[in-house]
């Protein structure tokens, strides 16, 4: 619910050392409501009369403590294989010590089903003639006396004895079709030899109806499998009997569960595209653009259990309408620029079909200026509309009035932008726009007003695993920025680009590499033509760390930022997890902002190095990382401490 907050922190906090004695508070509450509306809902916690979660309001009856001893036969004493810490970790007895359940009646049922667990996972490490004995207060699980009224000591006792058996391997593979022909068991991973994890069975399963599926074959079923275990050769022969049923085609679809979005344009949106042959993957594709509308709660779209007289496959999709208006409010404080506040409210869907209208507003310096002429201001209204251009297109306005005081220079302006985003394909976005502005603008080369046209366009390739934490893949965004300024009766280009890529260097994931390289350039006007905002600065929180905001870049006598005409960034992480929540993650850093448009790299790049740390939340890690500057120029600090929400890069 707060995603929308998410984008806004890549820079909550830049402390030097000189500055280190103010606390850090970072504050974000999102509020969802539909009128009328009587409980504030804060981090999932109701209050002002709102109703509790269940965890909070139901109780377990007579909790009934019970103690687990845990054994796999076979083991050496003192250690402990692969299977058994697997097993171990499978069991609901063990992990459920913590949380007893109710009565004896309670401890038998979690045994039962804790039985069935750990069956299956010796099934799935290829064990078909391993067996799980357990006993409660002494007594085998099936015997024990189900009287409620009987009284057991407490902790009840309660044993698992495992004997794993043998390790069982395929032997004979084979998968049937319906009406004569057969698949190669060896595609779906069922191959003589290797050991028979019953996962393996199942993903086969799985992927023969996928198989089929993106063949245009939506009635894909398994009919009936044969699999038999040789106890006297520990193999395991698999037979798969599969029914591909008929090629079709898309046909009608139906849209239900709308209430105030029209259902015909959720059908136009989803693009299903009729009459052409049936494909799980587009159907996938249109689940997606529907959920990125950011109107439903939940979204599915299902072919119909059978096929239309003409040969067509009937498409349902059933939405749930989320709440249609937002709440957004974020305060921050910090001991270099004192407290911020900031706060938004969105319409979803404004005339029924997504198109989003909002406003935003910000105050920034709150304490640590003196007037209220120094505070930072910002304010904007907002309206987006989706499929404007065909469904993978999207409209984006914004007017913005905006003061901003960062140490480079001091800004006023009025702007509004209006452009096109469209999805090439999944990964592949491009962005066109039509920008205004009109600035007055205080910096080292003196006060000048600005009047800026522009034609900014963006093109952005994704191909990351995980947007808010990925382990793999890369990122390239390119963009070219034409801008003319009627006032100063001048034209520059601002062009450049990045790569960031990902990758795991083990299986688990706990290790992952990340590298970042960009840079970009000015053309066509000399630095003191170009307004201050539009120049290339360096240092901060998610550029070369261990320099302050836009301090790693030229600058004037007293240690004012010039900015540059062109810039360049690097930065290498070692994302380490050493938890399932935290990881640490060691860094470089480097860059340089130039007087000039072509990097001259001689004594300009500032370098740093730091360690930081991310506690992984559902919208993106909270970032801790403190750095140092390694070729620290006069006027920079010790070391720089910064915090924000979401990776640097």
């Amino acid at each position: 619910m707060c995603s929308d907050l998410a984008d806004k922190t890549g820079r909550i906090v830049s402390t030097n050392a000189r500055r280190l004695s103010g606390a850090v508070l970072i504050l974000s509450a999102c509020l969802a409501f539909a009128p009328p509306a009587t409980a504030l809902d804060l981090f999932g916690k109701s209050f002002f009369g709102g109703d509790k979660s269940e965890s909070e309001t139901e109780t377990v009856p007579d909790p009934t403590p019970y103690e687990v001893r845990f054994s796999v036969l076979g083991e050496a004493p003192g250690q402990t294989s692969d299977l058994a810490g697997s097993l171990e970790e499978t069991s609901a007895l063990v992990s459920g010590q913590d949380n007893p359940p109710s009565g004896l009646i309670g401890v038998i049922s979690r045994a039962r089903s804790d039985r069935n667990l750990l069956l299956a996972a010796l099934y799935d490490a290829g064990r078909y003639g391993g067996t799980v004995d357990v006993t409660v207060a002494g007594t085998d699980l099936d015997s024990v006396d189900l009287d409620p009224e009987r009284r057991v000591a407490h902790p009840v006792p309660v044993t698992v004895t495992i004997r794993p058996g043998a390790l069982f391997r395929f032997g004979a593979t084979k998968i049937t079709l319906a009406g004569g022909g057969t698949e190669n068991p060896a595609d779906y991973d069922l191959i003589p030899g290797q050991i028979a994890r019953s996962s393996l069975i199942l993903a086969a399963e799985s992927r023969l109806v996928r198989v089929f599926q993106e063949r245009g074959h939506p009635l894909a079923q398994l009919v009936d499998q044969n699999v038999v275990a040789d106890h006297k050769n520990s193999t395991l022969d698999v037979e798969l009997f599969f029914d591909p049923g008929p090629v079709a085609t898309f046909g009608q679809v139906q849209v239900e569960g709308t209430e105030k979005v029209e259902p015909d344009f959720v059908a136009s949106h989803a693009d299903i595209p009729v009459g052409r042959t049936y494909d799980p993957r587009r159907i996938e594709q249109s689940t997606e653009r529907l959920r990125k509308l950011g109107i439903f709660s939940r979204v599915t779209i299902e072919p119909g259990k059978q096929l239309m007289p003409d040969g067509t496959v009937p498409i349902l999709i059933t939405v749930a309408e989320g709440k249609m208006r937002v709440i957004g409010a974020g305060l921050t404080v910090d001991s270099e620029n004192g407290l911020g506040i900031e706060g938004f409210w969105r319409h979803r869907n404004l005339f029924g079909r997504g198109e989003q209208f909002g406003a935003e507003v910000s105050v920034g310096r709150i304490g640590d200026v003196t007037g209220l002429d120094q505070l930072e201001y910002r304010a904007a209204l907002t309206f987006a509309k989706p499929g404007v251009i065909g469904p993978a297109s999207r409209f984006e306005s914004r007017v913005t009035f905006e003061f901003e005081d960062p140490e480079a220079f001091k800004r006023t302006s009025l702007g509004a932008t209006a452009g096109l985003v469209y999805e090439i394909d999944e990964k592949q976005t491009i962005r066109g726009d039509l920008e205004f502005e009109l600035s007055e603008i205080e910096d080292v080369f003196g006060t000048t007003e600005h009047i800026l046209i522009g034609t900014p366009i963006e093109y952005v390739r994704d191909a990351r695993d995980d947007r808010l934490d990925p382990t793999k893949g890369y990122r390239v965004t390119v963009f070219a920025q034409p801008f003319y300024d009627l006032r100063q009766s001048v034209g520059f280009a601002r062009v450049g680009g990045q790569v960031t890529a990902y990758q795991a260097v083990d299986a688990a994931k706990r290790f992952v590499l990340a590298a970042k390289v960009g840079g970009g350039a000015i053309f066509g006007a000399d630095i003191s033509d170009i307004a201050a905002n539009r120049r290339f600065y360096a240092g901060g929180a998610t550029s070369v760390r261990g320099y302050g905001f836009q301090q790693a870049g030229p600058a004037t006598a007293d240690g004012t930022p010039t900015g540059g005409l062109a810039l360049v960034e690097t930065s290498v992480e070692a994302r380490v997890r050493v938890t399932k929540s935290v990881s640490v993650v060691p860094f470089v850093d480097a860059g340089g902002v130039f007087d000039n448009s072509t990097a001259d790299f001689g004594d300009s790049l500032q370098f740093g190095a730091g360690l930081g740390v991310r506690y992984k939340t559902p919208i993106g890690p909270l970032r801790l990382d403190v750095a140092v500057p390694l070729n620290p120029g006069r006027g920079d600090d010790e070391f720089g401490v910064y915090l924000g929400l979401g990776h640097a890069f």
